[in-house]
């Protein structure tokens, strides 16, 4: 299988697993992704953008410092800027964090719930799908710019399709 389509079909795995939307962001330099899936309700991606709060996400903080994954209420107490509560406004009710770091590259992600706390399985599941997404995108110089090319062709029409 051609790792564009590979992609594909784990973006649309999670977001069939992710009742609320996900937000993955791989090869995080600094704080700028390389690639970044997105499938959040566009108001929620709106006021999220248009108020900065990825500055002062408690999920993403902890993403960047962390391996594995923590439930958004295990957050909370260190959020001053409410982004959960805020999340929880635009019906993002439950929600992951996960963080990924592999030969000196890290991905975060944020997977979430309008209908209930995900199972241990379901958690398990997005783990894997987030990791192998975190590995075949994780491109060498000789191929680089053929697949990310498509990889960010593709990370529009996902995001944008998903949002409709």
């Amino acid at each position: 299988m051609n790792h564009t389509r590979e992609v594909h079909d784990i973006l649309a795995e999670m977001q069939g697993l992710c009742t609320a939307g996900f937000a993955v962001a791989l090869h995080v330099i600094f704080t700028t992704p390389r690639f970044l899936f997105q499938t959040y309700d566009p108001v929620w991606a709106k006021v999220y953008s248009e108020k900065g709060l990825v500055m002062r996400d408690p999920t993403v903080k902890w993403a960047l410092q962390n391996d594995g994954m923590i439930d958004w209420q295990d957050l909370e107490d260190d959020d001053p800027a409410e982004v959960i509560r805020q999340a929880r406004e635009h019906g993002i009710e439950y929600g992951f964090a996960a963080s990924v770091c592999q030969n000196d590259s890290r991905s975060i992600g944020s997977f979430t719930s309008k209908d209930g706390a995900f199972s241990e399985e379901v958690k398990q599941s997005l783990m894997t799908l987030f990791r192998r997404l975190h590995e075949i995108t994780n491109v060498d110089e000789d191929t680089e710019d053929t697949l990310s090319d498509l990889l960010k062709r593709l990370s529009v029409e996902l995001t944008h399709a998903w949002q409709k």
